[in-house]
């Protein structure tokens, strides 16, 4: 159980990964087994190894856990940074970004926090893959047009500034645990399944593993299907525009280790499910600069039948179309008692499938979710932030009052009863175009009532926002507002938890990151690409047999 093993393409790859692990502890004591630690490139592949570990017996099972979770294979007594959390390192990069863009016409003074975001992104990844911090100041832009001499002064805004990210800590734990290593390796096995080597601290782990006594890689849908000469062409010596294809990273891998496919054994024994298909696919997806080879090998493939049996292609006039099909299909395959999946990472495709697939009570296990903003948490939120930015007109009021959280906690018959009735006689008779705290009071038959004077008081609160403020008294009154509409009913399920969540951790960070005074629409442009970032699955149970997957669930 050491050194670099390989599945094909066309096999469950967890399943291949447990059956190599009882095969290689055959015989051993049951302990064998919960010595191993094995680490894995996803929390979803890490959860499907412990399924197939409950298909195939009862066994103890190994210490799973994850690549990019490397402050856990340290001794607990070993002290690491505490690493600046990613929202205060973008806010603090928004305030200097917001104070470029205020002196140069590279974009508009509300794009900050986006393109923040964006820096903060390049500052992880020089981190992570061992960059200098002067490696940008060495960058002569003289003779380029003046958007990218702009954009070259974008990038040294924060000079010399170096703070301890999660990259960096990443960075200092993984140099830890190599010294750990030379100095004392593990005894017991450590395997890394499913990584390809596509980060660089990813890349160091696996060259250290594959030193240890025990230290075994297993790569996931190696193409021994693809030409030597075709193989060679995607080394990064000679890959010429091939750093997108999918056997990138491993040919990159091997070359780095001086092994050929060759040299990398099987870890499991079960075959491709359709091996005709898997060089199909392999002639298919070439290197651009080698599609030539269509020509000469195409016509000597095999079992083309075989390779292109059940597959349909579908064109569709639109995507709604589109959309529609594949819920058929999918609603198709279930009736035949199969299981069927859809794998895509178009996630609006995604969610127009879940409506249809909606229409017949099916709800798929969509890997997922959905964007929190788009939970009715997160609607809610958007909307009443939007109401901050002006005047609150008739439409954005009754958005408001028929939300279905809104006066949730109270009688929702009688509110909702009140609302139609406040629709019918005041803003469309009238019809008032902006509703305020009198015109409700006038319009009610008795101005005292709780319902009235709730209304009228939340449309008091809407008129008194501030202004120009710092960002943490926009949240602060953002959430007055929103307690003030719903209450802690607002905070109920995983969407409610999850937005909580968000807000609080936004208005922990804000008064030491960024206290330059934003207006209250640049304070909704943060508050939605923070929500959007995040997905939220509803609690109860989707269907077993339809799913909806990424491509790296797939």
């Amino acid at each position: 159980m050491k050194g670099l093993y390989a599945e094909p393409p066309g096999v469950d790859f967890s399943r291949q990964v447990v059956q190599g692990l009882r095969r290689h502890l055959a015989g051993q004591p049951p302990d064998a087994m919960a010595r191993v630690r094995l680490l894995t490139n996803t929390n979803r592949m890490a959860r499907r190894i412990e399924m197939a570990f409950l298909e195939t017996g009862a066994s103890l099972l190994p210490k799973i856990g994850l690549v990019s979770d490397i402050p856990a294979l340290l001794p607990p007594t070993l002290p690491l940074p505490d690493a600046i959390s990613p929202l205060a390192l973008r806010l603090t990069l928004t305030r200097l970004t917001r104070a470029l863009l205020q002196t140069s016409d590279l974009a508009p003074p509300e794009a900050a926090f986006d393109l923040a975001g964006s820096l903060a992104n390049l500052m992880e990844e020089m981190q992570e893959e061992a960059v200098p911090a002067d490696a940008l100041t060495q960058i002569d832009a003289g003779d380029l047009a003046t958007y990218w001499q702009q954009s070259l002064q974008f990038l040294r805004i924060a000079g010399d500034w170096r703070p301890e990210t999660t990259a960096s800590r990443q960075a200092t734990a993984l140099n830890h645990l190599l010294a750990l290593w030379a100095q004392t390796p593990p005894t017991d096995p450590v395997i890394i399944a499913g990584s390809t080597g596509s980060r660089g601290a990813t890349r160091a782990l696996i060259a250290a593993v594959l030193q240890l006594p025990k230290g075994a890689v297993i790569l996931p849908g190696l193409d021994r299907d693809m030409p030597d000469n075709a193989w060679d062409d995607l080394t990064p010596d000679k890959a010429q525009g091939a750093h997108d294809h999918p056997q990138y990273r491993l040919a990159a891998l091997l070359k780095t280790h001086n092994l050929t496919r060759a040299d990398v054994p099987r870890w499991g024994d079960d075959q491709p499910a359709n091996p005709a298909r898997n060089a199909l696919l392999s002639l298919a997806l070439r290197p651009a600069p080698t599609t030539d080879a269509w020509l000469d090998e195409g016509p000597r493939l095999q079992d083309i039948d075989r390779a292109t049996a059940q597959i349909t292609l579908l064109d569709a006039p639109s995507p709604t179309d589109e959309a529609a099909a594949i819920a058929i299909g999918l609603r198709a395959a279930l009736d035949q008692g199969k299981r069927a999946a859809l794998i895509t990472p178009d996630r609006t495709l995604s969610r127009q499938v879940a409506a249809h697939l909606d229409r017949w009570g099916i709800l798929p296990d969509d890997s997922a979710g959905i964007p929190l903003v788009q939970s009715a948490p997160g609607r809610l939120l958007m909307h009443l932030a939007h109401l901050r930015t002006r005047p609150v007109e008739a439409e954005g009021l009754m958005i408001l009052l028929k939300h279905p959280l809104t006066h949730a906690t109270a009688d929702r018959t009688a509110h909702l009863r009140r609302t139609r009735a406040l629709e019918i006689d005041l803003l469309r008779k009238a019809p008032l175009a902006f509703p305020t705290p009198d015109a409700i009071r006038a319009w009610s038959d008795d101005p005292n009532d709780p319902w009235t004077t709730w209304l009228a008081d939340t449309l008091t609160q809407l008129s008194t926002q501030p202004g120009t403020a710092p960002l943490a008294d926009h949240i602060a009154a953002h959430l007055a507002l929103a307690d003030q509409t719903v209450g802690d009913a607002l905070w109920d399920g995983p969407a409610g938890r999850t937005a909580f969540h968000v807000l609080q951790n936004l208005a922990l960070t804000a008064p030491e990151a960024d206290t330059t005074p934003i207006t209250a629409t640049d304070y909704a442009r943060i508050l939605h690409t923070l929500l959007s970032a995040e997905e939220v699955r509803d609690t109860y149970a989707p269907h077993p047999d339809i799913m909806i997957w990424g491509a790296l669930e797939a």
